[in-house]
């Protein structure tokens, strides 16, 4: 398992990213590999589309309601994705600013999305997710005017990933994995498909990383104050139920929480069908109590936010009850065209 406590540190640069950062291309190369030199002939390797990966990929936040549903080991993604892993660093790395992903691909499908994960690879080969990022390929030129992909063509597609400041360590491997989804963070694309990734001298898909060297003079730790507000003690904390399944025989997989906020109790499923990614559902509720003037008011909600191969489906329900009696009742609906997502 994957340390779920990083051991950070606050440091003072000079702008963000820092003036001293040099964005360094590292290359897909075959055999799985990655390195500092483009490929010296052309080569393909390709993935199946499976809207489950993201299983070990946590959530990006969850607003008010821990926990984080943080990531743990990313073998259980890398083993569903493409993966392009570098040997071992003779020194340790360290990246500050914005990754981004220069990939030559081509699909089977109209619509298919690229996720790239930048994983650091430990000596025992345990995989910590460092950032990520998410493209649907359909807003290559335009999120506001998206199209469709033409299947067998090639696009040249940049992903940008999330900011990061990290610092990968000597002996550790730098691992770049590709995908067609995140599960938990994005709603599946609705068509099974095959992407190909290109390499060649001509089509060098890599991965520029903000690498910086050490500052040439330190400048002064950060002067933080301590927060004013103490940590919750363990037994002042809610306690959340987080986790994720596979139905097998239905080939679904779905992830499940339930927390109290300190106003209310939060639950939600989604589930994503791995046969007909078409169909995904969250089903979610909420319910809270106020009371005040020596009487009781509650409000709970149940929501199912659906889709097919056509159609994004809306349903909610919400009703106020007020001393056990129920005193205002709302239930609409409403269904979009999917479009090209």
């Amino acid at each position: 398992m994957v340390c779920i406590e990083d051991a950070g540190e606050f440091r003072c640069e000079d702008a963000w990213p820092p003036s001293r950062v040099e964005e360094t291309p590292l290359y897909l190369l075959p055999k799985g590999e990655a390195g500092w030199q483009p490929p010296g002939e052309a080569g393909t390797d390709s993935f199946e589309y499976d809207p489950a990966v993201g299983m070990a990929g946590g959530k990006h936040g969850c607003g008010a309601f821990p926990p984080w549903g943080l990531p743990l080991d990313q073998r259980v993604d890398d083993a569903l994705s493409l993966c392009y892993t570098t040997g071992p660093l003779e020194t340790d790395l360290e990246v500050i600013g914005v990754p981004r992903a220069i990939l030559h691909v081509a699909t089977t499908a109209e619509v298919a999305a690229i996720v790239v994960r930048l994983c650091d690879v430990a000596p025992d080969r345990t995989s910590a997710l460092v950032t990520r990022g998410y493209l649907n390929a359909t807003h290559r030129n335009s999120h506001a005017d998206p199209e469709p992909l033409v299947p067998g063509e090639v696009y040249e597609l940049e992903v940008e990933l999330l900011a990061c400041a990290y610092r990968f360590g000597a002996g550790h491997r730098i691992r770049l994995s590709i995908c067609g989804a995140d599960f938990q963070n994005a709603w599946p694309t609705p068509t099974p498909h095959t992407t190909k990734v290109h390499r060649s001298p001509y089509q060098p898909s890599r991965l520029l990383l903000p690498i910086a060297p050490p500052q040439s003079a330190p400048l002064p730790a950060p002067d933080l104050e301590p927060s004013p507000f103490p940590l919750p003690s363990l037994e002042q904390m809610p306690k959340p139920q987080y986790s994720v399944s596979r139905d097998l025989p239905n080939d679904t997989v779905t992830v499940a929480y339930e927390t109290g906020s300190g106003v209310g109790v939060n639950r939600s499923r989604f589930t994503v069908s791995r046969a007909d990614p078409a169909h995904a559902v969250v089903e979610s509720s909420y319910a809270m109590e106020v009371r005040q003037h020596g009487g009781a008011v509650t409000i709970e909600t149940q929501t199912i936010t659906s889709s097919d191969a056509g159609a994004f489906h809306h349903i909610v329900d919400a009703v106020i009850r007020v001393d056990g009696r129920e005193h205002f009742r709302k239930s609409w609906s409403v269904s979009v065209p999917r479009g090209l997502t």
